[in-house]
């Protein structure tokens, strides 16, 4: 017989001290009115790579983290040293 015991950790639905850095850059973005077009012209890379970051399939290192704060002219939460 094969028991199965649920060890669910549920790290995702704890209410975390800030949002996903994908989320919190798509926040900063709405709030400041600028489309991710003119992000990405600002930043100089393609939309498409904005709406990666957004959703979450892509991870922006802390240099272009760096350069979206600039950009929108505000704070964006780090992810995690590893």
């Amino acid at each position: 017989t094969h028991t199965h015991t649920h060890t669910h950790t549920r790290t995702h639905t704890r209410t975390q001290p800030y949002p996903p850095p994908h989320q919190a850059i798509q926040q900063a973005r709405m709030a400041k009115g600028v489309t991710q077009d003119a992000l990405a012209k600002q930043l100089n890379i393609d939309k498409k790579i904005i709406a990666e970051y957004e959703n979450g399939r892509a991870i922006p290192n802390g240099q272009v983290i760096a350069t979206i704060e600039r950009a929108l002219g505000t704070k964006l939460p780090r992810p995690p040293k590893k």
